[in-house]
């Protein structure tokens, strides 16, 4: 019988997937959606959350829904996300869930919203690394 997956993952798959949230976080913060939805996600992406199930198909629609979310932050005074910490559990075979917190930072550099937000992923490695599979979207 197989050990149960560990809490944080192998120190390697930790380290990778969290550079993986750092260049999301980067390309967020410059704007740069076609390499989030190129390079940091492997469509296509099903997104969970409470309403239902939606499938994106292309980094395209991935570009176009990230930009429309940022369009809305940036006119509610929105400027940069910051990473506050990844949490990855690996379940073996290139695969692992993980998720990201992180800050909202307005144009004041106070923290919009909560303190902290979180996202959760399944994330696959690649032969050109770690991508996002599908995004499970968090309250907390």
């Amino acid at each position: 019988m197989n050990p149960a997956p560990s809490k944080t993952g192998s120190d390697s798959t930790r380290e990778e997937v969290t550079r993986l949230f750092e260049q999301y976080i980067a390309a967020w913060n410059a704007r740069d959606f076609h390499k989030i939805g190129g390079e940091i996600y492997q469509p296509p992406i099903l997104v969970y959350d409470p309403n239902g199930n939606t499938e994106l198909a292309s980094a395209e629609q991935i570009a176009g829904l990230l930009q429309g979310l940022r369009a809305e932050l940036d006119a509610a005074g929105f400027d940069h996300s910051v990473l506050r910490d990844v949490s990855v559990r690996d379940l073996g075979d290139g695969l692992a869930f993980a998720s990201f917190y992180y800050s909202r930072i307005d144009r004041a550099g106070a923290a919009m919203e909560r303190d902290v937000l979180a996202s959760a992923y399944i994330v696959r490695k690649t032969p050109t690394g770690w991508r996002l599979v599908a995004h499970i979207t968090q309250s907390t």
